[in-house]
């Protein structure tokens, strides 16, 4: 049995570093439920360590006086596997907690560059690439990482913790390469510094104009839940959310063609979830699709306090008296703008006076 599974790794030799990326990947998927769970933080700065190490390794093992450590030998041969498995995993975690967070209109660019770079190590031709390229990676999944680890710490989020994270990640990459090349001569160590250096540092650059082009979506917060509704009730602590929307349209939430009859009160109601000793303020910003000047034109922006620690999201809404028909959508958003979701509709005014059938939601 140990021969043929020796004879089929090597006849798919040139598929494993694949199959370690997607079993990375696979790994998140199932495990990854909640952006607070200390479980998976110490997973992912388990994997950030390891990567550190095994990376000093690789830049050493090209030198003439280098012995595998004894503790590693049965396992250096597929240490190109193991640190495809941990950028894997670490990949998708930062894939599936900025989705989360993100309102696809504005966070587009910033999750098809994680898309990209998933893809991107893959290629062969980048894993011949060697350390090098792996260092730029490891830069970048250590400040996507602290991004959003800093906020769980502190309980809140902001320019100031944001550059915290990016500063710190920056120099913990620095240390990482002293600690690479401090046995090179000196032209040796200025020479691989530069080359790691300034592109690891370029990328740290690159994420804080993005994060003021409000490119980054506003880990760790994450609209689970929202809708526009006609009326909302509590009623022993929960919500009763009723809408017109038919009983087979179960794929979506609330009204997505708003029908309002006697200047009647359009409810907004959402569910944003936050981690545990987390407070932040949001804002449901209301806007109307000007058909002369074809963008969204701002009609209200009403704030709202939420707390975090509720596994369904801190539940809240607003509601708007004054309207018009047209296109609407509401952007639930940041205090400093940053999206975390929006809510399309469209609104008529129904002059009829026929009985109304209510579906009703629990919020």
């Amino acid at each position: 049995m140990l021969q043929a599974f020796l004879d089929w790794r090597k006849r798919y030799k040139q598929y494993e570093p694949a199959i370690f990326f997607t079993a990375g990947f696979l790994f998140d998927v199932l495990s990854l439920r909640r952006i607070d769970d200390w479980l998976k933080l110490g997973f992912q700065i388990f994997f950030l360590i390891l990567l550190g190490y095994f990376l000093i390794l690789q830049y050493r093992s090209g030198k003439p006086d280098w012995q595998i450590p004894r503790a590693l030998r049965k396992i250096w041969p597929y240490q190109i596997e193991l640190v495809h498995f941990f950028f894997g995993s670490l990949l998708s975690a930062f894939a599936i907690f900025y989705f989360k967070s993100a309102s696809v209109s504005r966070s587009v660019i910033f999750m098809a560059l994680i898309i990209v770079l998933m893809i991107v190590n893959e290629l062969r031709f980048v894993r011949k690439q060697g350390v090098q390229f792996r260092v730029i990676l490891f830069s970048f999944c250590l400040t996507s990482f602290l991004i959003y680890f800093f906020p769980v710490l502190r309980g809140s989020m902001g320019v100031s913790i944001f550059l915290a994270a990016v500063i710190i990640a920056t120099a913990l990459t620095a240390l990482l390469l002293l600690k690479m090349v401090k046995r090179d001569s000196y032209d040796v160590r200025r020479k691989s510094f530069i080359q790691m250096g300034i592109p690891s540092l370029a990328v740290n650059l690159t994420l804080v104009i993005c994060y003021f082009l409000k490119v980054i979506p506003p880990v760790p917060l994450s609209m689970t839940f929202g809708g526009v509704y006609h009326k909302i009730s509590k009623v022993n602590g929960a919500f009763e959310l009723y809408s017109q929307k038919k009983w087979y349209d179960f794929w979506s939430h609330g009204d997505q063609q708003f029908l309002a009859r006697n200047d009647e009160p359009v409810f907004c109601f959402v569910r944003v979830f936050a981690p545990a000793q987390f407070s932040h303020n949001i804002f449901l910003r209301w806007q109307l699709y000007d058909n002369r000047l074809k963008e969204f034109m701002d009609q209200d922006r009403i704030g709202m306090n939420i707390f975090g620690g509720r596994s369904e999201g801190f539940r809240g809404f607003a509601f708007k008296s004054h309207y018009q028909p047209g296109k609407w959508r509401v952007v639930v958003e940041t205090d400093d703008g940053r999206p975390i979701g929006e809510i399309p509709f469209t609104l008529e005014i129904d002059s009829s006076d026929s009985p109304r059938v209510w579906m009703v939601e629990e919020g």
